[in-house]
Order: C-alpha cells, then structure tokens, then sequence
C-alpha cells in the first residue's frame, strides 16, 4: 500500500527527471509536456532493461 510518503517521492524524482532533461541535445528530443515525457521516459528506461538483460544473456552464450 502506498502512503502519502512514497507518493510525493515518486512525484518529486518524475518532477526532477522533467526539469533536468537536456534542452538542445541531437540524441534526444526535448518533450514539454510532462504526461509526454513521464511515457517518453518509461519507454527509454524499458529498452535500457531489455538492452542490457540481451547483452548479458550474449555474453554467457
């Protein structure tokens, strides 16, 4: 059960994440939307995952 506690501390990391991404960078689009940008950063952190868990199952193969 979530309490008021881990909820505001979800929501200050996610507000961070937002006001710290990079404005003019070519590798990554800058996304002013918030709601656009919190789904923009689920998908980066997914394919990271899958990224590395493929890399390391290649590495043991």
């Amino acid at each position: 059960m979530a309490t008021w506690k881990t909820s505001l501390t979800k929501f200050w990391i996610a507000l961070l994440r937002y006001l710290n991404q990079p404005l003019f960078d070519k590798t990554r689009p800058t996304v002013l939307d918030p709601w656009k940008f919190d789904r923009y950063n689920k998908i980066q952190f997914l394919e990271n995952c899958w990224e590395l868990k493929y890399s390391s199952k290649e590495k043991h193969s």
